[in-house]
């Protein structure tokens, strides 16, 4: 038998909703030829290529998703040890 557990929201769930969408709608606002969201993200990007690390990593991140390099590493097993064998010449 399956049963439904309903999710209890958040407190403040609400606000942090009503927020978003007041900023989502702000960003959508025309402001001159371009939308806020527009300006926002050319004022990203022209700090990034001033050579802001913060703005350059939001800026990857958003396109090539975060780095999993080190997560990956850790899920990975072990592989088996390796025999290495030193054989010394002589001159």
């Amino acid at each position: 038998m399956t049963t439904s557990r309903s999710k209890k929201p958040k407190p403040g769930a609400g606000e942090a909703c009503e927020f978003a969408r007041a900023i989502k709608a702000a960003l959508g606002e025309a402001d001159g030829d371009a939308t806020k969201l527009h300006r926002v993200a050319q004022t990203l990007v022209s700090i990034a290529i001033d050579g802001n690390m913060a703005a350059i990593k939001e800026i990857s991140e958003r396109l090539d998703g975060k780095a999993g390099a080190v997560r990956e590493r850790a899920e990975k097993p072990a592989s088996d040890p390796i025999e290495v064998r030193v054989k010394w010449l002589k001159d």
